[in-house]
């Protein structure tokens, strides 16, 4: 199923968790942020753990297995209280050990901020225990402006803190003033750190904003301003290590920025193409490495998009890069995560007038094989992560004329072929939905963010889902 390629010569341009804290020295001023518990509305549905479909009152514990699993669960018969029986006991094969299916959903989650308008997620992370990290954007009510949304939710679906962040800044001629978080990563002692932007009017443009919260949503440190630079924050990524990097785009370059787990800042590259185009030169996500150092994966303007991936050693020089071109504009490389050693990316190219395509990387820069359309007739593909096995998940977005917007999930073994689909169609096909990240736990649960409307359609909230292995 996966074909080989040979490496494309074009020239181009030149996870993950650990615990810490750290103190504030070298941050800029803070301004005002609100935790919001007590005013936002949050939905937390369970789902029946028998059939995959919604139920109040039913529970699974942190393994995805549900607390009553029947004892002849394994014995090739579908009795009650099962969903499947498939004669093992094996994990994401279809039919899980607990006799749930494999992509059921277990909970889902709808997040309405205060102000009650446009809320959506943007990236979702999960820690080995199951604490899912969500961040993403809140808007007043007018829908004038833009505020950094920031959730924590445990692994039962229970947001346990969330914050929204506003700039204070004046209105933006053009609109309103834009704060948003577009990358959220998880250590393992559930502290959470945040990438985007706000709006600052002692530049009068967007500035880098880099957060980092403890367990209970307070600020551990903040790196924006002076600390920064003009432009956005995309992805952030954490390593074992503790090391933080942040990519984005400084307007006319694109860039990675690596901190220590207190914020304190080790290098700054910037990378671009050939023109000079304001904010297509960028990096939108990251993966660390073992060494220190990272993959980072985005587009180059070269006359029109190109799709670029960059791998950094720990002091920031390169390694390897590649640059794809279509011969048509808007390629770019998005999710990216490792399988082993290989690092596996999406590639979107003429602005998805042609199909996606996974690349699988060694750690040398050679494409091992490539996978054009990895799940047909199901949209966009945006995110995909590695799972335990060796294999992937990735999700798609696309639109049903029958059913609506319809999500899908897909894992893949490390040979390719597909274990198991899972549709998340919207409630009803006057709703809007758009799923946009996709994360997995230590116990191989899925985590999906991206926002969702009301049946009147002119409102959104953040969407989140967990999913069973």
């Amino acid at each position: 199923m996966l074909a080989a390629c040979g490496k494309d010569n074009n020239p181009g341009g030149s996870g993950d968790e650990s615990s810490g804290s750290g103190d504030t020295s070298g941050g800029s001023a803070e301004t005002t942020a609100t935790t919001t518990m007590s005013t936002t509305t949050v939905s937390t549905t369970m789902a029946d753990s028998s059939t995959g479909d919604d139920a109040s009152g039913s529970s699974t514990d942190g393994s995805g297995s549900t607390t009553g699993t029947p004892a002849s669960c394994g014995d090739g018969v579908v009795d009650e209280g099962e969903a499947c029986d498939d004669a093992n006991r094996v994990q994401g094969d279809g039919c899980n050990n607990d006799c749930v299916e494999s992509g059921s959903v277990r909970w889902e989650l709808l997040f309405d901020a205060p102000a009650g308008a446009s809320d959506c997620g943007h990236d979702v992370a999960a820690n080995a225990a199951g604490t899912i990290a969500v961040s993403g954007e809140a808007a007043n009510a007018d829908q004038s402006s833009y505020d950094i949304v920031v959730l924590s939710i445990a692994p039962d679906g229970t947001v346990t803190w969330s914050d929204v962040y506003d700039s204070i800044s004046n209105m933006e001629s053009g609109g309103g003033s834009t704060d948003r978080a577009y990358g959220v990563a998880i250590e393992d002692d559930d502290e959470i750190i945040v990438a985007g932007h706000e709006f600052l009017d002692n530049v009068d443009a967007e500035n880098v904003w880099v957060r980092k919260y403890d367990d209970a949503g307070g600020t551990v440190w903040t790196r924006t301003g002076p600390d920064t630079h003009t432009g956005r924050g995309y992805g952030v990524s954490v390593s074992d290590a503790g090391d933080v990097f942040v990519v984005g785009t400084h307007g006319l370059y694109a860039f990675v920025t690596k901190y220590n787990t207190n914020g304190v800042e080790y290098w700054t590259q910037e990378r671009k193409g050939t023109d000079g185009c304001n904010g297509c030169d960028l990096f939108w996500r990251a993966r660390p490495t073992d060494d220190g150092g990272v993959i980072v994966s985005g587009s180059y303007d070269n006359m029109d998009a190109d799709a670029a991936i960059v791998r950094m050693d720990g002091d920031g020089n390169d390694v390897w890069d590649d640059v794809i071109d279509s011969n048509m504009d808007n390629d770019g490389f998005g999710g990216i995560t490792a399988i082993g050693e290989d690092t596996l990316v999406i590639g979107s190219f003429a602005g998805g007038a042609q199909p996606d395509e996974l690349y699988n990387y060694d750690p040398d820069g050679n494409v091992n094989w490539t996978l054009s359309d990895p799940v047909p007739m199901t949209g966009y593909t945006v995110d995909v992560v590695g799972t335990a096995d060796g294999g992937f998940t990735v999700l798609n977005h696309g639109y049903d004329d029958a059913l609506g917007y319809v999500g899908t999930v897909t894992r893949f073994d490390a040979d390719g072929a597909i274990l198991w689909q899972r549709s998340l169609p919207v409630p009803d096909i006057m709703v809007y939905q758009e799923l946009r990240a996709i994360a997995v736990d230590g116990d191989g649960n899925f985590a999906v963010t991206g926002c969702r409307t009301g049946d009147s359609g002119d409102d959104s909230d953040v969407y989140v889902l967990s999913l069973a292995p």
